[in-house]
């Protein structure tokens, strides 16, 4: 087993023959497949964020919870100058507070706090991952979990009841995160290495994913 997947990716645009701002009258769907090697040719291991104070990523009665190219066109200049200072990605805030986290850059949040798996409730500013609805039915089916969908603050990753970090997504599944940091605030879990419960979650969804264990779900599709 190589490790490598196949990326499935649908797209659609608009393209009539309109130049003002409006609704296009024509649309082209397109969906295009890639192969791709492991996502973690190096190894599972953490990644480090920042969380950001400065830019947020959408806004509450916005387009936040559609994938959306105008959600992640200003997230460019924001992504570029996080990783010029060394980091994966940004940590986005809730635009009305900057206290709440809402995304990991294009990616859903997670954090293991009090023994609990917390991740932002999907209020209208951040995508209702598919990813994401599935490590939730694993954690609770398979691994007995409590769940708490909910506001989190920034300021409960840095105490010692939050043991775990990680961000969902179609490509990564699972990212660990290693680390974050806030100005002069730091916190680093786990030696920067995964954690227990984030193991766990990547060898279940992935397992199923390659029918390892059983798809007790009904989420795989056999395609001959």
């Amino acid at each position: 087993d190589s490790g490598g997947a196949l990326y499935i990716r649908p797209l659609m645009m608009g393209n009539g023959p309109i130049l003002g701002v409006s609704p296009a009258s024509e649309y082209k769907f397109i969906i295009f497949t890639v192969p791709v090697g492991p996502y973690f040719p190096e190894g599972f291991k953490g990644i480090d964020l920042e969380i950001s104070k400065e830019y947020t990523r959408a806004a509450p009665g916005g387009t936040g919870f559609a994938k959306t190219i105008c959600n992640y066109a200003p997230t460019m200049k924001p992504a570029k100058e996080t990783k010029a200072k060394g980091f994966a990605q940004i940590i986005y805030l809730d635009a009305v507070n900057m206290e709440y986290i809402d995304e990991v850059g294009t990616a859903n949040f997670f954090a293991i706090i009090n023994g609990k798996l917390a991740t932002p409730r999907t209020a209208g500013t951040i995508l209702p991952g598919v990813t994401r609805k599935s490590v939730l039915e694993i954690a609770e089916k398979k691994l007995h979990m409590k769940i708490e969908e909910r506001d989190i603050s920034y300021k409960e990753l840095f105490k010692k009841s939050c043991s775990e970090v990680f961000c969902t997504g179609t490509a990564a599944v699972i990212t660990p995160i290693g680390s974050v940091v806030l100005g002069n605030q730091k916190k680093v879990y786990n030696n920067g290495e995964p954690g227990e419960l984030t193991k766990k979650l990547y060898d279940l969804l992935t397992g199923i994913q390659r029918l390892e264990i059983e798809d007790e779900f009904g989420w795989v599709t056999i395609i001959e």
